[in-house]
């Protein structure tokens, strides 16, 4: 899970590309993992689910996993919390374009 307060677009890709490396460790004996990323930006033009879907998909279309690390992926998961409502996105759709 992660959450950045002040919106900062750069920790969510730096983020996401952990999350990737991590999952695609031979030894990481893991399985059903999920990446949930809480937007709660109150800065001046703070990120939106939907931008920082499109902005993290780029990254992840681009980002080399095997198929076998792609398998550990639950899902990948952006929801906005400034409202109090939790507004999902959900980037499962990538696992079924990379498969």
């Amino acid at each position: 899970m992660e959450s950045s307060s002040t919106g900062d677009r750069k920790v969510h890709i730096g983020e996401l590309m952990q999350f990737l490396t991590f999952v695609s460790l031979e030894y990481a004996n893991i399985k059903n993992i999920s990446f949930i990323l809480f937007l709660c930006g109150s800065g001046k033009n703070p990120p939106t689910v939907n931008t920082e879907y499109t902005r993290l998909k780029y990254f992840f279309d681009n980002y080399h996993i095997k198929p076998e690390a792609l398998k550990k992926i639950k899902g990948i998961y952006i929801t906005d919390t400034t409202n109090y409502v939790l507004d999902i996105k959900t980037i499962s759709t990538m696992k079924n374009i990379m498969q």
